[in-house]
């Protein structure tokens, strides 16, 4: 199906079915629309980075970018879902585009604040994917705001019905220090997510500092 995320969001608030090329899958309630008292506390917490004007690198939706406008920042959202854009945009996103993240450019100015929520820190793909886009970033926007989960961390579950029990392998919320694969939720500026990346699964750097841009 041709933009099936498009048409997920634009079929409503149900359940998210989620499958993986290992086997992996499950249905989940949709977090797209959440208000911001419904999101994860990392998310929440991460807001406090945010400064001046904002782009939300896969709006979705667009929670985000509404909790943002809320608070009067100034928002450009970017999907490369044409069913999310139009989402977006009829929740009241003010300024959404149907552009990808690999193809940002200065003809969308200057930012103070990129915000990459839910699994949007994957935008990036790869170390390498992601020094080349971070070269791109550093002349347009100041600092990163971005959470990530491990995709591979998964729990067991029994879930027991009528005397049977089924054990169920289920995708974790967030990776455990004994994941794997490196995860990060974190802030940080464009110059010391590339000079650091090598410390995390993706491009990253960690800040104590709401305030710091250095």
């Amino acid at each position: 199906m041709a933009d099936a995320f498009g048409q997920m969001l634009l079929g409503g608030t149900g359940l998210e079915i989620i499958e993986r090329d290992d086997g992996f899958l499950d249905a989940v309630k949709m977090v797209y629309f959440a208000p911001v008292a419904e999101w994860p506390a990392v998310e929440r917490r991460a807001l406090r980075w945010v400064r001046g004007r904002v782009l939300d690198a896969g709006v979705g939706a667009g929670r985000a970018a509404l909790e943002l406008q809320r608070r009067g920042r100034s928002v450009v959202g970017i999907d490369i879902s044409p069913g999310a854009v139009e989402v977006a945009r009829a929740r009241g996103v003010r300024d959404v585009r149907l552009l990808a993240f690999e193809d940002l450019d200065d003809s969308v100015g200057q930012f103070d604040t990129i915000v990459m929520f839910g699994n949007n820190f994957g935008l990036f793909g790869s170390p390498s994917k992601a020094k080349r886009l971070l070269r791109r970033l550093r002349p347009l926007a100041d600092r990163i705001v971005a959470g990530s989960n491990d995709p591979l961390a998964t729990v067991l579950v029994r879930i027991c019905a009528g005397g049977a029990c089924v054990d169920h392998v289920r995708e974790s919320r967030y990776a455990s220090k004994r994941s794997a694969t490196p995860s990060c939720s974190t802030s940080g500026t464009t110059r010391s997510a590339r000079s650091r990346i090598s410390r995390c699964a993706f491009a990253t750097a960690t800040s104590s500092d709401p305030g710091s841009t250095t």
